[in-house]
């Protein structure tokens, strides 16, 4: 290969690399957690971390850890304990199905992040599939990203199969911008007997 070739080569993966979402096990961040990734500075997301993982969250500076494992999944240790034991908060929202991808899941979520004040937070499901679905719904309903823009952050945040279910969500979804812009309704009187 000619060195200009060998140029070229090194300069497309340099821009990829920069243009993507860093996948956190190029951090020289080593997790067993499935499909971890890095997708903003402050955020770790992906599949179950493994009992391990939370020793390299410490490290790292995570606070919270935020699950969307729902009440019948197996996990095979107690997550909250383990995150208490190195220091972080535990927070439960169980997203079980797409059924799940509301605006009040969005809202709790998007609360919980809002706490998270100096340091990082990891987001996970089993997979990272409902990690970057619920993103891309907080993107659209609360954040005011339009739909395409809403599923370019879940895909980024680990979306994956419900991206085909999501359009249809989103489509009957009301957003924040939405209700502000609602008249309120007035007091009606009442009745009397």
């Amino acid at each position: 290969m000619t060195n200009f070739l060998k140029a070229m080569l090194t300069t497309a993966v340099v821009m990829f690399g920069l243009s993507s979402g860093a996948n956190a096990q190029d951090d020289e961040m080593i997790l067993k957690m499935k499909n971890a990734i890095r997708p903003a500075a402050d955020m770790i997301t992906g599949g179950q971390p493994a009992k391990e993982d939370f020793q390299v969250f410490k490290q790292e500076g995570v606070k919270t850890v935020i699950s969307l494992r729902g009440e019948n999944e197996s996990i095979p240790f107690d997550e909250a304990a383990e995150a208490k034991k190195n220091g972080m908060n535990f927070v439960n929202i169980p997203i079980e199905s797409a059924d799940d991808l509301t605006l009040e899941n969005a809202k709790k979520l998007s609360g919980v992040l809002g706490d998270v004040k100096d340091g990082k937070a990891v987001l996970h499901c089993g997979s990272g599939n409902r990690v970057g679905a619920l993103m891309a719904v907080k993107a659209y309903a609360l954040d005011g990203k339009s739909e395409a823009e809403a599923m370019a952050i879940g895909q980024e945040y680990g979306m994956g199969s419900l991206a085909d279910a999501l359009p249809a969500i989103l489509a009957k979804m009301p957003t924040e911008k939405l209700m502000s812009k609602m008249p309120k309704m007035p007091k009606l009187p009442k009745l009397p007997n």
